[in-house]
């Protein structure tokens, strides 16, 4: 068996009562004893355009350079930014680029390729290039070389993340091998055109298998994107504050897809009568809430993606149960199953029935680990929704509602996430809008907290 499915009830014994009543089951899917990574395939999707080429200069030295007379203004995909004067080479070799940082993790994950993998590298801006081709990892030397040929590429003044990711899913199609994993990782740090057709690509990857990583490097790049393509197609979102982190988040994400042990999991939930789903969130690797499909007379097929042995998939389920007696209950059953890579077109299946113990008097014997997880949902639905009626509602209303979420959190044991908050609630008050750096980082923290401050379900 290559897969491990663990469930767990927020308590294994409830109260007998004559009403309805919520319970929180966590699933949890683990690689199994003798699993092992899959070849990767993997597209390597980079912006190059104009702002990826802006030095990054301090306030100090920006205030020298501004006194000389040394900066000018310029528009970069439609961003203010300062450019130094052509003429003094030695001035512009001081400062890094994003770009650099860009070349420099290029270079480092040239050593996590492994001879099974392939990988190809997309550059884009107005337009996009192949820079190489679908390529064995035998042959990885290849991404030094192109690490030296970003700073030099043309692509225009624009942004078109959509032809990037077209020819980063054309790539893989020319080495469809079954039985490998897929991903195509897309780095970016502006906004771009055809929004649609990024979302497109991303519907095309999904039956393919193809999972979509992005990362968004510093605070004008745009994450209602980037985050709901990464959501949609089993990847992963980062936000890259400091560039300088680059290398090092691009070679943990890498880490991740090269640890892929089982392609396309699939969660069946079959519940019994009178039981219904309200809400099912992924609480790891990072929270968001899913979509459990059509309801077919209680059951619901639930897509996962791939299994990544260094981030397996944990789920929140709030089910509610109807008027139970005392005795064993069981509210249904769950299956989770994925492609068998011994063998192509089987699929490898695991079941288990959902067990609970209804008593007439009876202390629940709550599991840490998952009601860590209950309290790492609560917190994302309510920063997600204090933000978004923050930017809908008058000032005075938005600016209480900011302030009781942030005492809420508080009360949650999330003074990070709080602070946050009220300092957008003062934002608000002041200013009469949220702060938009501040925004973007609650968007991923709430999300991402879950990786770092949840422990599996099973553990204290």
């Amino acid at each position: 068996m290559e897969l491990e499915l663990r469930c767990q009830f927020l308590s294994p014994k409830i109260q007998a009562s004559s009403q309805a009543r919520l319970v929180y089951l966590s699933l949890e899917v683990l690689p199994g004893s003798a699993a092992v990574a899959l070849p990767l395939d993997v597209s390597l999707v980079i912006d190059c355009s104009n702002s990826m080429h802006i030095l990054m200069v301090s306030n100090d030295a920006f205030n020298q350079l501004a006194r000389t007379g040394q900066i000018m203004e310029v528009i970069n995909d439609g961003v203010p930014a300062w450019r130094i004067r052509a003429g003094d080479d030695r001035i512009v070799s001081k400062f890094p680029r994003r770009i650099d940082f860009v070349a420099s993790a290029l270079k480092q994950i040239a050593e996590q390729l492994r001879p099974i993998d392939h990988y190809a590298l997309i550059a884009f801006a107005a337009s996009a290039r192949t820079l190489i081709p679908n390529t064995p990892g035998t042959e990885r030397q290849r991404l030094y070389q192109a690490a030296g040929q970003l700073e030099r590429l043309q692509l225009g003044d624009e942004t078109e993340m959509a032809d990037g990711l077209a020819l980063g899913l054309e790539e893989l199609s020319t080495h469809e091998v079954p039985g490998n994993a897929k991903r195509v990782i897309l780095l970016t740090d502006g906004y771009t055109r055809n929004v649609a057709q990024c979302y497109q690509w991303a519907e095309r990857a999904k039956p393919r298998g193809v999972a979509l990583s992005t990362l968004g490097i510093g605070n004008d790049f745009n994450e209602d994107l980037l985050i709901p393509l990464a959501d949609a197609s089993g990847g992963h979102a980062y936000y890259v504050e400091k560039p300088e982190d680059l290398p090092d988040i691009l070679h943990q994400e890498l880490g991740i897809a090269l640890s892929i042990t089982c392609r396309a999991m699939t969660v069946q939930l079959q519940l019994a009568s009178n039981v219904t789903l309200r809400r099912i969130h992924r609480v790891l690797p990072g929270v968001a809430r899913l979509e459990p499909g059509a309801n077919q007379d209680g059951s619901y097929t639930i897509p996962l993606g791939d299994l990544e042995a260094s981030a397996p998939p944990a789920l929140l389920l709030e089910l509610v149960l109807p008027a139970v007696k005392p005795g064993p209950y069981h509210p249904g059953q769950v299956a989770i199953s994925c492609e068998d890579a011994s063998q192509p077109g089987s699929r490898i299946t695991h079941r288990q029935v959902l067990a609970l113990q209804v008593e007439t008097d009876v202390v629940e014997d709550r599991q840490p680990g998952i009601a860590k997880m209950v309290q790492k949902v609560a917190a994302y639905e309510l920063c997600t929704r204090t933000l978004a009626e923050a930017t809908a509602q008058d000032r005075s209303n938005a600016t209480r509602k900011l302030q009781t979420a942030a005492t809420r959190l508080l009360d949650m044991n999330e003074p990070s996430l709080a602070g946050m908050l009220l300092r957008q609630a003062e934002a608000l008050e002041q200013r009469g809008q949220v702060d938009a750096t501040i925004t973007k980082r609650l968007r991923y923290d709430t999300r991402s907290v879950a990786i770092a401050g949840t422990a599996r379900a099973g553990e204290s």
